[in-house]
């Protein structure tokens, strides 16, 4: 316990260093305020407002790394993204059999050119920024696809995932992500990104 000091922006920071002797498990952390009034002997109450949690546990050294990789570096609406998870064990060899749990997300795309920095490109109407009403606030359709299964006798799996932007009212950056688990239950995952682009082409203005 100890107390904190409140910036100007009415925030604060704080650490707990852990000693190599710490029980694992789930840890709670608390913050409270201090109210107090007149009288004799003062009134002085401790109130409890907020509280985190986290877990601590055993340090586990990776025994294998995965990587996430696409065909191509961009795509436009319609093409199919060819995605491929590869893990290998750290001397080398392959991690065969091993089960994968992939997740495909995606958020707005804004896109730039930096040959033409002072352009701006996009569908933007006159109320385009408005709250609810432009494209870049429009809701979006965050997991667009998520399945599972099984390394094969190379380490890999290939993840075939529609660029399907169809619907969005603007450009889509895709994340695929792939989730290994071991025999030994060790998790390790990785993720790319790409664009999904509404055309082949931007107008700039």
């Amino acid at each position: 316990t100890g107390p904190v000091s409140i910036s100007d922006m009415v925030t604060f920071d704080t650490s707990l260093p852990l000693s190599e002797e710490a029980s694992t498990g789930d840890y709670y952390g608390y913050l409270s305020y201090v109210v107090g009034g007149s009288g004799s002997p003062p009134y002085v109450e401790t109130r409890q407002f907020s509280y985190i949690q986290f877990k601590v546990e055993e340090f586990r050294k990776p025994e294998f790394e995965v990587e996430v990789t696409t065909d191509k570096e961009s795509y436009v609406n319609g093409e199919t993204i060819h995605a491929r998870a590869q893990a290998d064990l750290f001397f080398g060899a392959p991690l065969a059999g091993a089960k994968v749990d992939w997740q495909v997300n995606a958020q707005t795309f804004y896109f730039t050119s930096m040959t033409f920095p002072q352009h701006q490109f996009g569908d933007y109407g006159d109320r385009a920024y408005y709250y609810g009403d432009g494209p870049y606030y429009a809701p979006e359709q965050y997991v667009r696809l998520e399945g599972s299964g099984v390394l094969d006798a190379a380490g890999s799996i290939s993840i075939d995932v529609p660029a399907d932007v169809a619907s969005d009212k603007s450009s889509q950056h895709f994340v695929i992500e792939a989730t290994v688990t071991d025999e030994n239950g060790q998790i390790v995952g990785a993720f790319t990104g790409v664009p999904v682009h509404k055309g082949a082409f931007y107008l700039g203005l």
